[in-house]
């Protein structure tokens, strides 16, 4: 059998890439990336064994070894993934194959693999006027190499991890100078759906870029509270037992509609966001966030940190053997201890919650405006000024 490698220090090179081809990478949106090597190789005939170094991260049983020749292929007989630590070098993976060639001469074989620990997403930066109407905004693709392997003559696309059996996958962002590419193929990752970013050649060990996506200097965006209730027992629809309030703090949310309008009108990926307050003495950071991204006509939703001036607490208005008659009133203490006037948008589930029993609970009368959501929660928005302090009481029949 013959042995094509090369010794260097303890570990084995790689056979050599066909001349000029680069490496394509696929980076995955769910840590999986996909590589794809072409190699060409001079191959006696019969059985030989084969060598190639892999990144440190890759998913042995991912690796897959093809000849590209459409009659009398070459044809593998065995695979073996080998984890490599040698002393005073970075750990890698090796594969090692035996594989059985029909004829000598030159071939061209295909090598595919995943690898992990390479992965990209959205990265946002913030920075909110003191009066909250308008934000610096900046928007970029963050791309990590979190391995310990050189990945050199690249050809680089974004892609989406799909969810095995369930179709679904995020969109791509939008880059400046490059056209926006086609929605995905729910049966996986399409070549029309990739995103290429043609001027990244290479990603060293360990290391990290960023590619702008839009940069603004007045973002339109709305601040306000939001306030999720909560129940203090969580069994229950409403147990307020022994006079226990319920509630939560409210946080602080931001809004951007996502259209041209706004300088924006692109499809803006998941990612982190990183918010500051300009206080008129300097910025303050204020919170970071999940971003669920937004394509064109959405909006970019932001929950940045939570205000404990801002005080919420739920109870009920009668006795808890009200309940005993499918009947109960509610109440909702809000109190502003801000310096400055707010919205507070206050949600309370309905959905019943326990089992046997379905249906929705619905709201007999309000002592203020409130909308029904999908979801089967009720949706109050109040405005208080500076001290202020407000009652909401609705009575709710299912319950």
């Amino acid at each position: 059998m013959r042995y094509l490698s090369v010794l260097m220090g303890l570990g084995l090179l790689a056979f050599p890439a066909l001349a000029g081809e680069p490496v394509q990478l696929v980076v995955g949106s769910e840590n999986a990336s996909v590589v794809r090597e072409l190699l060409t190789l001079d191959l006696a005939a019969g059985q030989q064994e084969l060598a190639h170094i892999l990144p440190n991260t890759v998913l042995p049983e991912s690796v897959f070894l093809r000849d590209t020749a459409p009659e009398n292929p070459v044809r593998v007989v065995t695979q073996r993934v080998l984890s490599r630590s040698p002393e005073g070098a970075a750990p890698f993976m090796e594969a090692v194959w035996l594989v059985d060639a029909p004829a000598a001469g030159p071939r061209t074989l295909e090598l595919t693999h995943i690898v992990q620990s390479v992965k990209w997403g959205g990265q946002y930066h913030l920075v909110a006027s003191p009066e909250g109407g308008k934000a610096v905004f900046q928007a970029e693709v963050f791309l990590r190499n979190g391995s310990r392997h050189h990945f050199q003559n690249l050809s680089v696309s974004l892609g989406n991890a799909v969810q095995e059996g369930s179709g679904e996958s995020a969109f791509q962002p939008c880059l400046p100078g490059i056209p926006a590419p086609p929605r995905q193929d729910p049966a996986g990752v399409s070549l029309e759906g990739l995103c290429p970013l043609p001027l990244l050649k290479e990603l060293p060990p360990d290391s990290s870029v960023s590619m702008p996506l839009a940069s603004l200097a007045a973002l339109p965006v709305r601040v306000a509270l939001q306030c999720d209730l909560v129940r203090t027992n969580p069994y229950a629809d409403y147990d307020y037992s022994g006079g226990r309030p319920g509630g939560s703090t409210p946080m602080w949310v931001l809004e951007a509609d996502n259209t041209v309008e706004n300088g924006l009108g692109m499809a803006l990926p998941k990612g982190k966001a990183r918010v500051y307050r300009n206080t008129g003495a300097g910025m303050a950071f204020w919170g970071a966030a999940t971003v669920e991204g937004a394509e064109p006509g959405q909006t970019l939703r932001l929950v940045v940190a939570p205000e404990p001036a801002v005080t919420v607490v739920k109870g009920f208005a009668a006795s808890p053997d009200q309940g005993r008659t499918g009947v109960q009133t509610l109440t909702i203490k809000i109190r502003n201890g801000l310096k400055e006037t707010r919205e507070v948008r206050l949600y309370d589930q309905l959905q019943r919650q326990r089992s046997g029993m379905g249906g929705q609970a619905e709201i007999q009368e309000a002592s203020d405006l409130y909308k029904m959501l999908d979801d089967g929660r009720v949706e109050f928005r109040v405005t208080l000024n500076p001290g202020e302090e407000r009652v909401i009481t609705y009575t709710v029949r299912g319950i």
